[in-house]
């Protein structure tokens, strides 16, 4: 046998209690399991004292745009992760036409700094050079809604998302579900969407897609239309929309975000639990952090996209020149809300400081919160204090609460994601948020060994077998004879998160052991360099 992986907790990935038992791993998958001695292996781990679970899969990744030119991914595997799906809120790099190509090279410079040929167009191309540039976990891609429709209907914009101010006429459809239906004969796994980052598509319009993913045996997966006022409405859109195609449907990070929402996610899983036992196939998922996507203030409430950063302070250094965009800021984003009867700003009060080098006595305060606490008369003087004092790079985002996120965690039918990628060059290029460092860690030190939120087999089921039953990933997700060897070596006494919204870019301690199709890529805690990662295909 290749490896041996002996005297091992084993929890299967079933919800099941941990036994005690070794593994023998030979071509890539487990071919024996056994409480007592198995023959002899090329490399043996001794695991005593620690558990072994299934790789971990995330069902809500950005990491088909970084695995592009090769990724190590050791930010994810460092986690536990060994599978990641691409798409994710409908934006494919693969599954597009000619037209999209300019749009893809100038995305993958912007993005990631690659300057090369985009020299794919289909998943199957797109298959090919990320497999032989060598990828450290496997991806399963997903068809994206937005990536079809663009290639169809052309771009509204020079980046995902947009309004396209019409909807698609008959024959444009109709060549929209061609592209989709030809994305799922090269395996794509089902249709991602970011439904809330195109708001002019209508429901029929993804009903008929999800018409062609149910002829395939697919699944759908969506960033919803409303994570906040409308989050109820939403949840009842996806629902209705797999109750009329029978595709079943994962939705991506639920949560309810800003105060005047928290508490609406109760109703919302009941939906999902009324849909299930009516016979809709419904999960979501969700990442155990209490802010989301977090942007440096700069990016998130810009001043002038013509200046240079180091301009803008000069201008806000002069109180006359301040004034003035004081004044302009206001114009563009102080609106009359009848329902509260008064001018509100939403920048100031749904952007939430997840971290400030200068003033760390706001942290978790809105803007306009902070303004009290820093004692300035708006929120406005509280941006124009962070460009000064923080040089624009304060770290800012929408904010949940920590009692939402306890009661999702803890549905039966919640899974765990992260919502970033495998690592690329991140200092400069981002994303700035500790989850694509510490997310698996996070639940299983706080959630499951402080908090108790979970019992730790519980918490593993919902990071393997669960994904890996949505995906329809028949040879993944449990610790069983003829799986694939994707498996997490780490122990409960010793794990830690380390990524924090000061420090995002920091790796766990206590995962020792990670294994992709039968080759260690982590060993000790340490990347071994190699590239085992498949891009899979639909079973």
């Amino acid at each position: 046998m290749d490896i041996i992986i002996k005297n091992g907790r084993i929890i299967d990935g079933t919800g099941n209690p941990w036994f005690k038992a070794n593994i023998g791993i030979d071509d890539g998958k487990i071919v024996e399991i056994n409480r007592s001695q198995i023959g002899s292996g090329a490399k043996v781990i001794d695991a005593e004292g620690m558990f072994v679970a299934p790789g971990f899969i995330n069902l809500h990744s950005h990491s088909g745009l970084t695995v592009i030119n090769g990724n190590k991914c050791e930010n994810s595997l460092r986690q536990g992760l060994t599978t990641e799906i691409a798409g994710g809120d409908g934006r494919a790099y693969y599954g597009m036409k000619e037209t999209l190509r300019d749009f893809i090279k100038n995305l993958l410079k912007k993005q990631i700094g690659y300057e090369g040929d985009v020299d794919w167009l289909t998943l199957e191309e797109y298959r090919r050079r990320v497999e032989e540039k060598g990828i450290g976990i496997n991806i399963a891609p997903f068809a994206g809604h937005d990536t079809i429709r663009k290639s169809i209907m052309g771009c509204p914009s020079d980046y995902w998302g947009g309004y396209w101010k019409r909807q698609p006429t008959p024959d444009e459809l109709n060549e929209m579900k061609k592209l989709l239906a030809s994305c799922m004969e090269d395996g794509a796994f089902g249709l991602a969407t970011g439904i809330e980052y195109t708001p002019e598509v209508t429901t029929e319009e993804l009903i008929e897609l999800c018409k062609v993913v149910a002829q395939y045996g697919g699944v759908h997966i969506s960033h919803i239309r409303s994570e906040g006022a409308f989050l109820i409405e939403a949840v009842k859109e996806i629902i209705e929309i797999s109750k009329l195609t029978g595709v079943p449907v994962c939705i991506n990070h639920h949560k309810a975000c800003h105060p005047s929402n928290w508490g609406k996610v109760n109703e919302t899983l009941r939906l999902i639990d009324h849909a299930r036992d009516q016979g809709i196939e419904i999960i979501c998922d969700m990442y155990p952090w209490t802010y989301t996507e977090i942007n440096k203030i700069k990016d998130r409430i810009p001043i002038d996209p013509n200046l240079k950063l180091e301009e803008i302070i000069e201008k806000l250094k002069d109180p006359e020149q301040w004034s003035k965009i004081k004044r302009r800021l206001k114009d563009k984003y102080e609106k009359f809300v009848p329902e509260l009867n008064k001018v509100v700003a939403y920048p100031l009060v749904h952007t939430y400081i997840a971290y400030s080098k200068s003033h760390p006595e706001v942290i978790g305060k809105n803007l306009e919160e902070a303004a009290k606490v820093l004692g300035l008369s708006d929120g406005w003087e509280v941006l124009r204090e962070f460009y000064l004092s923080d040089k624009g790079d304060t770290r800012v985002a929408a904010r949940m609460c920590e009692e939402d996120l306890i009661t999702i965690l803890k549905h039966p039918f919640s899974a765990i994601s992260t919502d970033s990628c495998c690592e690329y060059f991140p200092e400069k290029y981002g994303p700035y948020h500790p989850r694509g460092w510490g997310t698996y860690p996070l639940v299983l030190e706080k959630y499951v060994k402080i908090k108790k939120v979970l019992r730790l087999e519980e918490a593993i089921r919902k990071m393997s077998s669960l994904p890996a039953s949505f995906l329809g990933l028949k040879d993944r997700g449990l610790i069983k004879e003829g799986m694939w060897a994707d498996i997490v070596i780490f122990s409960m006494e010793r794990i830690r998160n380390k990524a924090t919204y000061a420090n995002p870019y920091a790796y766990p301690e206590g995962i020792d052991y990670v294994i992709v199709n039968g080759v260690v890529v982590i060993e000790r805690g340490k990347h071994t360099g190699a590239l085992p990662g498949k891009v899979l295909r639909r079973n």
